[in-house]
C-alpha cells in the first residue's frame, strides 16, 4: 500500500459461516488514524487487505449449531446491531489465560489481516464483516448514533483504558487533566474526562482543534508553549 497504489473494490461471492460465527451488515465505519499510515505506506502490512476496525453494524446471518454470544453472554440473533472488538484472543495461551487476549501468541485483529480463504470480509471499511468465534461482541440500542458508536473498539475503549489506568492511582473527579492533542483520541479523552468530574484542559497548535475541544467539554484550551499551558492551568 502507499500513495500510488490505489485502493481496489473486490467482490465475495462465497462465503461459509462456521459454528459462532456471524455475518455483519456495516451501517458505518469510520476511519482511524491508523488506516491513514497505511494507506500512505507507512506501515509495512501483508496485502490484499481490507481496512477498517472502527464499525457498528447489524447482524444478517449466524452459522450453523451454537450461536455466535455476545459478552453478557446472551445469543446473537438476526436483526441485532453490534459492536466488537477489534482483536480475537485465541483463548488458550498463557497471555490469554492472564487476561491479555489482545497479547494472544495467535491473535487476530479485524482490518489488520491479508485477506485469506474463508475470511476475506475480516475488515469494516465493507459491506459487510465476517465475525469469527470468539470475538468479544456488544448488543447496543437503536438509540445511540452510529457515529458515537463506530470509533467504540478502538478510539473510545483506547482513551477508556487510559483514564481507568488514571483512577487506579487517583481518581480525576475534581482534578485537572491536561490532553495533549485534540486529534479523535484527545477529543475523546476531553469529553470522557470532563463526564468524569476532571477539570480539562487541552493543548493542541491547530485552532480549529482548540474550537472542537471546546465542544467537547474542555475547561480551558491552549496552544502547546510552556507559558500558555502554564496560564491555562
Amino acid at each position: 500500500m502507499g500513495p500510488d497504489r490505489a485502493l481496489e473494490r473486490i467482490a465475495v461471492t462465497e462465503l461459509v459461516l462456521r459454528e459462532g460465527e456471524a455475518l455483519v451488515a456495516v451501517e458505518l465505519a469510520t476511519v482511524c488514524g491508523s488506516d491513514l499510515h497505511t494507506a500512505a505506506g507507512h506501515r509495512k502490512v501483508a496485502v490484499p487487505q481490507v481496512l477498517g476496525h472502527e464499525q457498528v453494524g447489524r447482524v444478517v446471518a449466524l452459522g450453523p449449531g451454537l450461536p455466535a454470544l455476545a459478552v453478557d453472554g446472551s445469543a446473537l440473533a438476526v436483526g441485532d446491531r453490534i459492536v466488537w472488538a477489534v482483536t480475537i484472543g485465541c483463548g488458550s495461551c498463557r497471555m490469554c489465560l492472564r487476561g491479555l487476549s489482545n497479547k494472544c501468541e495467535h491473535l487476530a485483529k479485524y482490518g489488520h489481516e491479508q485477506t485469506r480463504r474463508g475470511w476475506e470480509l475480516n475488515g469494516g471499511i465493507a459491506t459487510h464483516v465476517h465475525l469469527l468465534a470468539r470475538t468479544a461482541i456488544v448488543k447496543v440500542g437503536e438509540e445511540l448514533p452510529a457515529e458515537v458508536l463506530a470509533p467504540a473498539s478502538c478510539a473510545t475503549a483506547t482513551v477508556a483504558a487510559v483514564l481507568a489506568a488514571a483512577e487506579q492511582v487517583q481518581p480525576i473527579d475534581g482534578e485537572v487533566v491536561v490532553v495533549s492533542g485534540c486529534g479523535m483520541l484527545g477529543l475523546t479523552a476531553v469529553a470522557m474526562a470532563t463526564e468524569a468530574g476532571a477539570r480539562v484542559v487541552a493543548l493542541d497548535p491547530s485552532p480549529a482543534r482548540r474550537a472542537l475541544a471546546w465542544d467537547f467539554g474542555a475547561d480551558a484550551v491552549a496552544a502547546p508553549a510552556a507559558e500558555t499551558v502554564r496560564e491555562a492551568v
